[in-house]
């Protein structure tokens, strides 16, 4: 037609990493390159050890993704798509996890918020799982990692949304903070599950595994380790796939970094089967949203992805906080089609986002089947946990109408918006089928936990395998528990524990 503007979107060219050549041997041997990885990658490097990291997915940066629509990024940097389903128990609502897949893991496309996990937290890991070491050297751990990646607030970053909310939070009486970041330098562009476009985000690529280049050790990307191998108590190689080929890489030393459900299902796959605990005791910080339309434009994309937050109810388990995804991850994930979605897109700049999660005291499985080459993930959600998530959306609707919205949309499929406290409450006495709840996940925990009863735990202190003498796992599977807010940085403080006890 006449005077329409046609577009041929053509997304750019995959990087490809398959010119270099594998070494055939090497002295330590990372699987990954996410927040553990190249923590333990710089201190190994720098302390003069011969490092090769493998990572499956890409190498990109800003000069790549910053012309990305949302579903490449999420075709070519997420594990699965973006979206890693799990086999939900009975009552279980459908939960999608989120697993970065990329050189730099996880630390390229997340909200970058940074959290010390609660002192309370990890008292609990010193007295009922004997973690002294642990619990003693990671608050220096905290320090170090809050430095190298220029955790910062977010102060000045506020959305009008983000501000409203706030004064919500005020009005209530609700207990809230400014989120730090380790953003230092944020355009707000609320670009971050995307990567980010002006390098604001002091991501792995950045700092940690920059250093560990920079002091020799090699990262090779598009490369996939299918199975480690050795003898009991001793590993001693890998084999993989590269470019299309097969190769075999021989280690001294094995460090698994592949996140809590990759590096699970490698060891399962590997045959190291004789801790009952590997691939058990998952948790994974299910968390929701609810939408704010208000009558006024409040621009939620224009600051920081993730700004504000309230810790009123964090002693219940409940964590909300503010966001605003790119705008074509956005209209996926409204709760509305047909003409009440382009209604909704058309109202775009009145609109509004709060996330909530909670932790969890309901635990799943990491699967590993002979006939399937990815993991398949169990996870029942326990009633406790329910009763949670309902109070925590709950929460969300009475926040919104604090803030000024003139309506609230709630996670649920099929329901309409509500108007005010009496329909949300309404809506939330009415039956509400485990299928109807919107629940994602992007935290998987515990799988491969630290501890010294075997029967329990996987890993020592130092990240050793029980039972094994040169095989590690240093990512967020050793989390012993659920932390009940965004575990990056309690990853990188471990990782820094692990890393000092290595050198």
């Amino acid at each position: 037609m006449s005077g329409e503007a046609h577009y041929l979107y053509a997304p750019p060219p995959d990087p490809r990493d398959d010119q270099r050549t594998l070494p055939a041997k090497c002295q330590d041997l990372i699987i990954g390159s996410g927040p553990s990885a190249s923590v333990i990658a710089a201190y190994l490097a720098k302390a003069g050890r011969n490092v090769v990291l493998l990572e499956e997915g890409p190498a990109r940066d800003n000069s790549h993704y910053k012309d990305h629509l949302a579903p490449d990024t999420f075709a070519r940097m997420y594990q699965t798509n973006g979206g890693f389903p799990i086999m939900g128990g009975p009552g279980t609502p459908p939960i999608v996890l989120q697993l970065g897949r990329c050189k730099g893991g996880g630390t390229v496309v997340n909200g970058a918020v940074c959290y010390r996990t609660d002192p309370e937290v990890v008292d609990e890991w010193r007295d009922e799982l004997h973690l002294e070491h642990l619990a003693r050297e990671i608050w220096d751990g905290f320090a170090r990692a809050e430095k190298r990646i220029g955790v910062t607030s977010m102060g000045e970053l506020h959305s009008l949304s983000a501000l409203k909310v706030r004064e919500g939070a005020k009005k209530l009486g609700w207990d809230y903070h400014d989120v730090h970041r380790n953003t230092p330098g944020c355009r707000g562009t609320s670009r971050c599950i995307s990567g980010c476009v002006s390098n604001a985000k002091q991501s792995m690529l950045i700092t940690y595994l920059k250093d560990a280049e920079e002091h020799g050790a090699v990262c090779y990307t598009d490369t996939r380790v299918t199975k480690i191998e050795g003898t009991f108590g001793k590993v001693r190689s890998v084999r993989g796939m590269r470019a299309g080929k097969t190769f075999h890489l021989q280690a001294e030393r094995i460090f698994c970094a592949g996140g809590g459900v990759m590096t699970p299902f490698l060891m399962l796959k590997s045959g190291i089967k004789h801790l009952r605990a590997i691939g058990r005791h998952l948790t994974i910080h299910p968390s929701t949203r609810a939408y704010y339309v208000f009558d006024e434009v409040v621009n939620a994309s224009q600051g920081a992805f993730q700004s504000f937050a309230v810790h009123e109810f964090r002693d219940e388990g409940i964590h909300i906080i503010s966001l605003f995804p790119p705008p074509g991850a956005f209209a996926a994930s409204l709760p509305a089609i047909g003409p009440e979605l382009r209604t909704l897109l058309q109202t775009l700049p009145h609109i509004g986002i709060m996330g909530g999660l909670i932790s969890d005291e309901s635990e799943g499985r990491v699967i590993a089947l002979p006939i399937f080459d990815a993991p398949i993930v169990r996870y029942t959600m326990q009633p406790v946990d329910k009763r949670k998530m309902l109070r925590c959306i709950r929460l969300l609707g009475e926040l919104g109408f604090a803030a000024g919205a003139r309506e609230v949309y709630l996670p649920f499929n099929w329901r309409p918006a509500v108007h005010d406290m009496h329909e949300l409450e309404h809506q939330l006495s009415e039956k509400i089928s485990p299928h109807d709840f919107e629940i994602t996940a992007q935290h998987p925990l515990g799988t491969c936990r630290m501890g010294y009863d075997e029967d329990l735990s996987v890993v020592r202190e130092d990240g050793r395998v029980h039972g094994y003498e040169n095989l590690y796992v240093i990512d967020s599977s050793v989390i012993p528990t659920s932390i009940g807010v965004n575990p990056m940085l309690t990853v990188l403080a471990v990782a820094e524990v692990i890393g000092a006890s290595l050198t």
